[in-house]
């Protein structure tokens, strides 16, 4: 006796086809989603480089201005320091007496007094 098997087959196929078409719909969705990461990862990476070279830019203007007084009042003191050695001693010299102080305060030391 042969059994009819057609429905069956038929039945296996169609899940067969199913099966295969959900995982053509799962994979065209998981390119779709890897394109789109890809695309927004690719825009943070341009907005982050445009930051990165904003703040490079602002901060070479900043230290450049920052160089530009320092040179300048660097200047101004060797200049003033010429045109009146007197002051440049007074103030060189008390200078120095606050750091003997500041040291001898740090390291215990007792002496005697270098403010005359």
């Amino acid at each position: 006796m042969r059994t009819n098997s057609y429905p069956v087959v038929a039945a296996g196929a169609v899940a067969v086809a199913v099966a295969l078409l959900q995982i053509a719909v799962y994979q065209w969705c998981e390119i779709g989603s890897l394109k789109r990461e890809l695309r927004l990862m690719s825009t943070a990476k341009e907005i982050a480089d445009d930051q990165i070279s904003e703040l490079s830019t602002a901060f070479e203007r900043v230290c450049s201005e920052r160089d530009s007084v320092a040179v300048k009042n660097f200047v101004h003191g060797v200049v003033e320091a010429i045109n009146r050695p007197d002051h440049f001693k007074s103030v060189w010299h008390d200078g120095y007496n606050q750091g003997v102080r500041t040291f001898k305060y740090a390291t215990g030391e007792e002496g005697e007094d270098l403010n005359r």
